[in-house]
This record gives structure tokens, C-alpha cells and sequence, in this order.
């Protein structure tokens, strides 16, 4: 009998590039993990080339290349939305209860069943 292990991917939103594009290509591929995305990731999917003057107080960026999502749509300011919106509230924070994580870890084992 083979047995089929549950998947999951874990991403620290605040990094959003790779946040939202991990999350993105599980959707659109045969690998798509079980637990859910849970909170909204903003569509920053264009890479910049930074580029500093004489004066290092002066950086500016310059968009190089984006990302097409395989309807053909363009991810930049693009937003991801959540299979289930769950925050973090500072005191959770805190007192070392992760609502997202738990959430998510529910969300996986409902799949199960």
C-alpha cells in the first residue's frame, strides 16, 4: 500500500518576492502543496537592479525583468489573496502563539481526512 504524505510550504511574508512567487507556481503546478496560503502577498514580482552614485546617499532602482503567471498576467502589483486571511496580532506575537502557523497546520490536517 503506498502511502501519500501531506505537503506544505512555510514563507515569511514580509519576503515578498520569493512569498508570493513560491506560492503562486505550487498553484499553477501538479505539485500544489495541501496547507493553505493565509495571508494576502502583495504583487512584487519584478526584479530591480540597484544602482548607487557617487554620492552612496543616492540609490535608485531600475526594473529589469517581471513575471507572467500562465494566464498571461502580469504579477506586478498583482495581489496574491489567501485560501484562508489570518493575521498575527502583536500580542500573539509576543506570547509566542503563531495564529498563522496554527491556522495553517488546521487547514493541512482537514486535508488529511
Amino acid at each position: 500500500m503506498r502511502k501519500i504524505l501531506l505537503s506544505s510550504l512555510l514563507l515569511l511574508a514580509a519576503l515578498w518576492l520569493r512569498a508570493q512567487e513560491a506560492p503562486l507556481w505550487l498553484r499553477n503546478s501538479v505539485i500544489s502543496p495541501d496547507g493553505p496560503a493565509v495571508v494576502p502577498l502583495p504583487g512584487t514580482m519584478t526584479a530591480v537592479w540597484w544602482e548607487t552614485q557617487i554620492d552612496p546617499s543616492l540609490v535608485f532602482g531600475i526594473p529589469q525583468v517581471t513575471v507572467v503567471d500562465t494566464k498571461g498576467t502580469v504579477m506586478e502589483n498583482n495581489q496574491l489573496e489567501p485560501d484562508v486571511e489570518v493575521y498575527n496580532s502583536p500580542e500573539s506575537l509576543l506570547s509566542g502563539d503563531d495564529m498563522q502557523l496554527k491556522r495553517a497546520v488546521e487547514e493541512l490536517l482537514k486535508s488529511e481526512k
